[in-house]
């Protein structure tokens, strides 16, 4: 699998939706992530809502210009974040619940 796409759900979770090669789609809160490289975005409403997909890889560039991009194995197997795994829900193409740990299908 392969990610595509990606789109902030909201004005103001940290919930992002990716769309994968194979039709569906997994959402990830990153809530909990934080660190160095990613304050500055994260703490831009615009900038975190700015995130591209470059080669598969989430990707958001800094106010200082640098780029911060995330491993996709990481982010589509929920292991991201101080020892807390992501919340996250697999959502087929017709919107059927796949799996999920502690989010609603949207």
């Amino acid at each position: 699998m392969r990610i595509v796409k990606a789109r902030v759900l909201d004005d103001y979770g940290w919930i992002v939706r990716f769309w994968l090669d194979d039709g569906t789609h997994v959402d990830r809160d990153f809530a909990f992530v934080s660190g160095p490289a990613f304050d500055p975005i994260w703490s831009d409403r615009r900038r975190f809502k700015s995130v591209k997909i470059v080669d598969g890889c989430p990707t958001w560039v800094g106010p200082d210009g640098n780029v911060v991009d995330l491993c996709p194995d990481a982010v589509l197997r929920g292991g991201l974040g101080r020892g807390r795994p992501m919340r996250f829900a697999i959502v087929g193409p017709a919107g059927t619940l796949i799996s999920g740990r502690g989010v609603r299908s949207l």
